[in-house]
């Protein structure tokens, strides 16, 4: 939302940081993405936010936020090649609940279709009686249990078995293995 971001990003890199910016994307236009190219790609990376497929993400999102989030990221690396840049590492982080539950392997087949580097999986983190409602129901319950222990383990095999290149899933094995306990 910031004018000067990508001043403050550029000021951080000069000063030996390396930055991870974490996103939605949508506010990624042609002209910022031009001025994040004129920083070097190897200090700053992006995590864009993307929680399912089109459907799922723009149900949890807002309608029309993952066609921005997509616009936005293929600007990214559009803006980057024009520059001559070397491969900026731009991965997903995608929050793993009820609304995409069934279909999970799909979006991280999809995100390594678009060319993302890889994926952090995120789990939801607000609970209680204050969490608006539509929120509530993505919790996995325990009647996702059966279908959420049988989907990380083969997230934790890919994980465990995947190459050092391409598009990666972040998260361990054993940080994988976690996540039916963490929602029960």
């Amino acid at each position: 939302v910031r004018t000067d971001l990508e001043a403050i990003l550029a000021y951080a890199v000069r000063r030996g940081f390396y930055v991870t910016l974490t996103t939605n994307g949508t506010l990624i236009t042609p002209a910022r993405a031009r001025l994040i190219a004129a920083i070097p790609s190897d200090r700053l990376h992006f995590n864009i936010s993307l929680d399912g497929r089109r459907d799922s993400n723009d149900a949890v999102r807002g309608k029309g936020n993952w066609d921005r989030a997509i616009a936005g990221y293929r600007r990214l690396r559009e803006a980057d090649s024009l520059a001559g840049n070397s491969r900026r590492k731009i991965l997903a982080n995608t929050l793993l609940h009820a609304g995409n539950l069934d279909h999970f392997e799909a979006v991280l087949d999809e995100q390594e279709s678009l060319g993302l580097d890889g994926v952090q999986i995120l789990t939801l983190f607000r609970t209680g009686p204050d969490v608006p409602p539509e929120a509530a129901a993505l919790w996995l319950r325990e009647r996702h249990m059966a279908r959420l222990e049988i989907l990380v383990e083969r997230l934790a095999r890919r994980s465990a078995s995947q190459s050092t290149s391409g598009f990666r899933i972040q998260n361990t094995p054993d940080d994988l293995r976690k996540v039916p306990s963490y929602y029960r």
